[in-house]
């Protein structure tokens, strides 16, 4: 199968942008995940493990949904305990041993603070934590033609994201308004003179600049239109 940036421009045309390809890809692998349901999820998940160092998951912020948090119970022959989450106001209580949610290596807990996920009891060398989150993919769409940790069945949707929005540059680059006004300066510009032929002539070519250009306008809208309608169906089959 070819290149993302090649399936893209299959459907509107040529289109030099690179980088903004790269961007439309992975911001529709993104939109497209958020609306997944759990039991798709899993394809999108990446898990870190914890241990005495590093012995908490950072910048939570960057991943997904938190899928689940396991814990073992023991330095040898351990096996994973589950995490109950528990709201941040508790991480003093998790901690406490004299208090009922005090978290233990049968009953471990985690939460999220300052950006930070958090496991009690804290992980060590031999008892782990294994954090499972969605994962966000960055996509090159110059250099590969799937995604990794993603729907198979979803990434013509990401092509389809990707090819709206590349239409939504295409658009603004023929605006009338902006591609004419090359010859509505000149026009401007010679509009004092005594010469009324060269300023007919500006006028003239204003005129079919804006012609031309509304309607390749109107041929971008209507693709896009399209595109947006294949998108919404395939998304709504694929969540209901």
């Amino acid at each position: 199968m070819a290149n993302f940036d090649v399936q893209i421009q299959d459907l509107i045309g040529t289109f030099s942008d690179q980088v903004a390809m790269d961007d439309f890809m992975t911001a529709g692998a993104k939109e497209i995940i958020n609306a997944l349901p759990m039991s798709m999820l899993y394809k999108c998940a990446d898990k870190t493990t914890l241990n005495n160092s590093p012995s908490t998951l950072t910048s939570i912020d960057t991943k997904g949904r938190i899928m689940n948090v396991l814990r073992v119970d023991a330095d040898s022959s351990g096996v994973q305990r589950p995490c109950r989450y528990v709201d941040s106001f508790k991480r003093g209580r998790i901690q406490d041993s004299s208090d009922m949610e005090f978290a233990t290596v049968t009953d471990p807990a985690y939460l999220l603070y300052d950006n930070v996920l958090e496991v009690y009891p804290t992980p060590t060398a031999n008892q782990t934590a294994d954090v499972q989150f969605v994962a966000f993919p960055t996509v090159d769409a110059s250099a590969v033609s799937t995604i990794a940790n993603f729907p198979d069945e979803a990434e013509h949707l990401v092509v389809l994201y990707a090819a709206i929005r590349a239409l939504d540059n295409l658009m603004g680059d023929v605006s009338p308004m902006t591609n004419a006004s090359a010859a509505l300066t000149n026009l401007k510009t010679n509009a004092g003179r005594e010469d009324s032929e060269m300023v007919a002539n500006y006028a003239t070519e204003s005129s079919q600049r804006v012609s031309y250009n509304n309607a390749k306008y109107s041929f971008y809208e209507k693709k896009q239109i399209k595109l947006q309608q294949d998108y919404d169906k395939g998304l709504a089959k694929l969540v209901n």
